[in-house]
């Protein structure tokens, strides 16, 4: 399976609302993403969300772009497609999977710059 297929005429959704990844003392809501492992609690809330009793450190400033495409298990690729396109340019990014797509963090100064990276690569973009 090629990623370039996939990434090429697909189309994003990029959030309105500004984003912030939280190290927390526990899971709370609401949250976009949530991630427990051994080390530490991460959470993707939106900024008006944050509750400062539950936050040890966060990085705010972020915009949620996603891949409105069903991304099949067996495809390999794809994220590394779209990272090493953007950074290219200078784009550092934040990236999660679901089950059925992934969706990438972009800080919202560079996100006019992804846009116009992801639509060279031929992304259409939902506005």
């Amino acid at each position: 399976m090629e990623a370039e297929a996939y990434l090429s005429g697909s189309t994003i959704i990029i959030s309105e609302d500004r984003y912030a990844v939280v190290k927390a003392h526990q899971i709370s809501s609401p949250f976009f993403a949530a991630i427990s492992d051994h080390q530490e609690v991460t959470l993707i809330q939106k900024e008006v969300d944050l509750n400062p009793e539950n936050t040890i450190e966060s990085e705010t400033g972020w915009r949620i772009i996603t891949f409105d495409v069903f991304l099949p298990f067996q495809l390999t690729g794809f994220l590394a497609l779209v990272t090493t396109k953007l950074a290219e340019v200078g784009i550092s990014v934040f990236a999660l999977s679901s089950y059925s797509t992934d969706h990438i963090l972009v800080k919202e100064i560079q996100l006019s710059l992804a846009m116009d990276k992801l639509r060279e690569a031929g992304v259409n973009i939902e506005e």
